[in-house]
């Protein structure tokens, strides 16, 4: 466990802005996404306040599996060393 975690460290430590922006752009998401939920629970509102955050925080967790599939695929050559 202790290794895989160094090996994503080392990884996202040599990527590429482009996807440094996108791991930002992922942290916003949740972010966001959460703090839409955290007011409407708090605040009482309406159903699209929820169904907002709902998305928001969907679309980051999304996005974040797509990106921790792309870093662990990386050094097993992708889909095609696997067939």
């Amino acid at each position: 466990m202790l290794q895989n975690k160094e090996r994503i460290i080392r990884t996202l430590q040599s990527l590429p802005l482009r996807e440094k922006v996108l791991a930002i752009n992922i942290l916003l998401y949740i972010f966001v996404g959460g703090g839409i939920l955290y007011r409407a629970l708090f605040r009482n509102a309406s159903w699209p306040a929820y169904l907002i955050g709902i998305a928001f925080l969907s679309m980051g967790m999304y996005r974040f599996y797509l990106f921790y599939k792309a870093l662990t695929r990386g050094e097993r050559g992708g889909e095609v060393a696997e067939k």
